[in-house]
């Protein structure tokens, strides 16, 4: 006879009223990151309609990475945290968004300048957007100043 060991939790409904809720730790760790990424989403203070944008994927897509039906890719987590913690890679990324995702390249030159000393990140950003379809073909306006 297999137990699972669930965990009691309590959340507050709109209207005020106490939901409980009795979850095994593999539905609690959903929720947890389903709520992370929509904070982290937040305090970016991003729609998800311009985050998807931003990053070149479906609306859906970044739903379904909120409500935790699919996991949030890493090199896209690496992505919002280099938006948290350098805004003006934030504001590169939403600049280049208002641009066709037809244009051709060159029109957004460059997506990203770097100083010399931001060698490094440069390079684990340019690591990361790889795997990110539409920022993989922005990886060559990267450049250095």
């Amino acid at each position: 006879m297999v137990h699972l060991i669930k965990c009691r939790v309590t959340t507050m409904s709109d209207n005020g009223s106490r939901d409980i809720a009795y979850l095994t730790e593999e539905e609690l760790q959903i929720l947890r990151a389903k709520r992370l990424q929509k904070m982290r989403r937040e305090e970016l203070g991003l729609t998800q309609k311009l985050l998807a944008e931003a990053i070149g994927v479906k609306l859906r897509t970044l739903q379904d990475w909120e409500i935790g039906r699919s996991p949030m890719p890493k090199p896209v987590e690496i992505l919002m945290q280099l938006m948290r913690e350098m805004p003006e890679v934030k504001e590169k990324l939403l600049q280049a968004t208002h641009l066709s995702c037809y244009s051709s390249p060159r029109k957004y030159s460059p997506l990203i300048n770097f100083d010399q000393n931001d060698i490094a990140l440069r390079q684990m950003l340019l690591d990361s957007l790889i795997c990110i379809p539409r920022l993989a073909t922005k990886c060559n306006t990267l450049s250095i100043r």
